[in-house]
């Protein structure tokens, strides 16, 4: 209901007499007239100030009753797809025949016609079942009722009082969309997926399924051997490759040497031996580096003059392979 209020001070400052304005420069009073050209929000305020249906099967407030959706079954992700994109491309663009790449259909036909704001004016004037702006009070021990109002032509869900203004169906644009936040959104979930970092890609086994579910990019599909596997276990370990290789790239440009680049990827990435033994790590060159540094065979090493002070050793089994170069041996400085 606060909008009504904004309304009436809007029409006020588009009435013909205007209002009084104190004018510092000519130090006199003149006729203010002002109009609200546009809005400026995100997708869920564009809903609330447009009334708009912003979710579900009709969620484009642009193609409207025209939306091209997709729902994905619920083996795989469950969402609401919309894949009629490629109708904003030109005719001649290659990608419209690309249909192995999107949902395995060509796309010849062109953007939907726009709407202009008499055709919506008059749509939303001749609604009968229009609900009334504001909340549903409900009287005190009164059950909560469900509303039944089913969207006009699936988009609106009521009439905007912005509608009431005299220019507003003269509008091009009454509403836009903050570029701020469509860009962050976009730019968090593209990196995230390109970086593979964790909370924010959007690749998964439920993606995978999905494409497997649409018929197209093959090769990106899980393998029938591995469904019904976890995440890491679907993966096979290749995020924990594109993790160390990621890393390895900021770390190698402030490594001054090759011997630093690989001390610091085993200090790192080998938690346990065994992921040293798998990566075949061996133990002669944590030698090759003692002798580099001056040390010599005859000295004790760091775990025998422990043993000499009375503290407690790590000496690994003849199972266990050597330890990587730059390996804490001491379990408790390790952990």
């Amino acid at each position: 209901m606060y909008l009504e209020l904004l309304k009436e001070e809007l029409e006020t400052l588009w009435a013909e007499e205007g209002v009084d304005t104190w004018d510092a420069v000519a130090e006199e009073y003149f006729p203010l007239r002002a109009a609200l050209i546009t809005t400026v929000q995100d997708y869920l305020g564009y809903g609330y100030i447009s009334c708009q249906v912003c979710h579900g099967h009709k969620a484009c407030v642009r193609c409207m009753e025209e939306t091209m959706f997709l729902q994905l079954g619920k083996d795989g992700s469950s969402k609401t797809v919309y894949m009629g994109h490629r109708r904003w491309l030109q005719k001649t663009d290659p990608w419209r025949k690309r249909g192995d790449l999107f949902d395995g259909t060509n796309e010849p036909r062109g953007p939907p016609r726009k709407k202009s704001g008499e055709e919506i004016d008059t749509l939303l004037k001749g609604w009968k079942e229009c609900p009334a702006p504001g909340k549903i009070r409900q009287k005190p021990g009164e059950k909560k009722k469900k509303k039944e109002t089913t969207p006009l032509i699936g988009v609106w869900k009521r009439r905007s009082v912005f509608w009431d203004l005299p220019y507003w169906k003269i509008l091009d644009t009454p509403h836009c969309l903050d570029v701020m936040h469509i860009t962050k959104n976009v730019c968090e979930s593209l990196l995230g997926t390109l970086l593979n970092m964790p909370d924010r890609t959007k690749d998964g086994p439920k993606a995978r399924q999905d494409l497997k579910v649409l018929a197209i990019r093959e090769e990106l599909q899980i393998p029938p051997a591995q469904e019904g596997q976890s995440e890491e276990e679907a993966d096979g370990g290749q995020k924990r490759k594109k993790e160390c290789s990621l890393v390895l790239l900021s770390v190698q440009a402030t490594m001054s040497s090759q011997e630093e680049l690989e001390e610091h990827y085993n200090r790192h990435f080998f938690r346990t031996e065994e992921d040293a033994e798998a990566a075949g790590v061996g133990g002669d060159e944590d030698h090759e580096m003692e002798d580099a540094a001056g040390g010599s065979a005859d000295e004790p090493s760091g775990n025998e003059a422990s043993a000499a002070a009375g503290g407690s050793t790590y000496e690994p089994s003849g199972d266990e392979a050597p330890a990587p170069p730059g390996w804490r041996r001491d379990k408790r400085r390790r952990s």
